[in-house]
């Protein structure tokens, strides 16, 4: 089991002392145990966590297909057993994808989807959920691509209702929608073989 902390006591979602680092195995059970209140459905929670360990076993789950996050106070001292109080939890999907441009055609590049994000009731509203995945997106920009390469997309996948999902989209992922807005707008500028105008360098 994890070391018990005070709610009121741990920091906020600014703090410099969180990070969002790799669950280790009974991180990844813990976080499991945690969520399953959500996710679990029929399931009693031993049953969800046979559930999720058949899931790892697929093909897209081996081999690095699936990485398991967690954001934690590095502040905080963690038990025995290895397991840090979990803040906030996510996994990240390895995933073949296919990107168009207009300059260059179709290529492969390697893409993520982040999913399972999840903050237990007595963390919510300190921002974690937010902090980890701004934290999410600068790793995921070079993680588990080719040296000197960086993501392409990534994909979030919610089902806590739009105003959230849009809010944190907007604030967290704001850079990278921008870099490609850019970088579409640099390679359609003056293209008048297009059937559409060429759009603004400057955004």
């Amino acid at each position: 089991m994890p070391s018990i902390v005070d709610a009121a006591a741990l920091p906020n979602g600014s703090s410099p002392t969180l990070q969002l680092v790799q669950a280790n195995y009974d991180e990844m059970i813990e976080s499991s145990r945690m969520n399953a209140v959500s996710w679990r459905g029929p399931l009693d929670v031993e049953g969800y966590l046979e559930r999720e360990a058949c899931l790892r076993g697929t093909d897209l789950g081996r081999n690095g297909g699936v990485t398991y996050w967690i954001l934690v106070d590095s502040a905080t001292s963690s038990s025995d057993k290895g397991v840090r109080t979990i803040l906030a939890s996510c996994e990240t999907v390895k995933k073949r994808a296919l990107v168009a441009r207009p300059d260059s055609g179709v290529k492969e590049v390697v893409s993520h989807g982040i999913g399972s994000v999840f903050c237990p009731v007595a963390h919510r509203g300190k921002g974690y959920a937010q902090r980890m995945l701004a934290e999410l997106g600068t790793i995921l920009d070079t993680w588990q691509q080719k040296e000197g390469e960086k993501g392409e997309f990534t994909a979030l996948w919610s089902d806590i209702g739009k105003f959230v999902t849009m809010r944190i989209i907007c604030r967290e992922l704001q850079t990278w929608l921008q870099r490609i807005l850019k970088s579409f707008a640099r390679s359609t500028k003056n293209r008048s073989d297009l059937p559409w105008p060429g759009l603004p360098c400057q955004m």
